[in-house]
């Protein structure tokens, strides 16, 4: 694991990059959450027992003393791949985050050309709202027929705090 922080020069501000190879996620309740919206139920249970393995997991963001703002983050392995951006609001643990979803990454990642990191040429737009102990997922699954760049119509741009 690396984590790289620079300061921005406001106090306690930080512009940082993460980079993850070789992880295993195990009983994450905001991703179990996310994946119960999406059906996929072999994924939950894989969660609870080996967990889901990912090949590597990267992250742009910004901490400041009060969020954590993912400007854009993916996670990919052989099951599946994951882009995510938004932020959470550390005292109230409050968190607004847009992503995709893409199943079989492996096979799935011929997209990658024409894609961003993280989202296959198939995959599903999801949204994750609320407080860390209780997230809503929305997801959107018209976008598993709106390949690639196509998906780009039915996404906004990852939320900010006060949106």
């Amino acid at each position: 694991m690396q984590i790289d922080l620079q300061p921005t020069g406001a106090a306690g501000t930080y512009d940082g990059r993460l980079a993850i190879s070789d992880i295993s996620v195990y009983q994450a309740p905001v991703m179990a959450e996310i994946l119960s919206g999406l059906s996929i139920v072999g994924m939950l249970e894989q969660m609870a027992g080996e967990g889901i393995k990912f090949a590597e997991v990267d992250a742009d963001f910004r901490l400041d003393p009060e969020q954590l703002v993912l400007r854009s983050s993916s996670a990919v392995g052989a099951s599946m791949g994951l882009s995510l951006g938004g932020y959470y609001a550390l005292s109230s643990q409050q968190l607004n985050m847009q992503g995709v979803f893409s199943p079989l990454y492996i096979i799935n990642a011929v997209g990658q050309i024409l894609t961003r990191k993280g989202e296959g040429l198939f995959g599903m737009t999801f949204t994750v709202k609320g407080t860390t102990a209780a997230p809503s997922v929305s997801v959107n699954p018209l976008t598993l027929l709106a390949p690639g760049p196509l998906r780009e119509i039915f996404r906004s741009r990852p939320p900010q705090a006060g949106q």
